[in-house]
C-alpha cells in the first residue's frame, strides 16, 4: 500500500477512534519528512477551528480571515 494511501487511511481510522489517535507532534513530523496528506488532514482537523477563529477576532471580519 502506498504512503499516501497509508496515511489516509490513519487520518480517517484516527477520526472514527478506531485506532490510538497520533500525537500533534508525531503528525507534524509526518508531514515534515514525507509531506503526508493525511497527516496534514488530521491537524487542520483538529485544529482549523480554533485557527479560524483566531483570525476572525484579529482580522475583523470572516471574509478577510477566509483570504477572500
Amino acid at each position: 500500500m502506498s504512503v499516501v494511501l497509508q496515511d489516509e487511511r490513519q487520518a480517517a481510522t484516527d477520526r472514527d477512534g478506531a485506532r490510538p489517535r497520533a500525537s500533534d507532534g508525531e503528525l507534524v513530523r509526518r508531514f515534515v519528512t514525507t509531506r503526508s496528506d493525511g497527516a496534514f488532514e488530521q491537524l487542520v482537523f483538529r485544529h482549523g477551528p480554533v485557527v479560524m477563529a483566531a483570525c476572525r477576532r484579529v482580522l475583523g471580519s470572516e471574509q478577510d480571515a477566509a483570504g477572500q
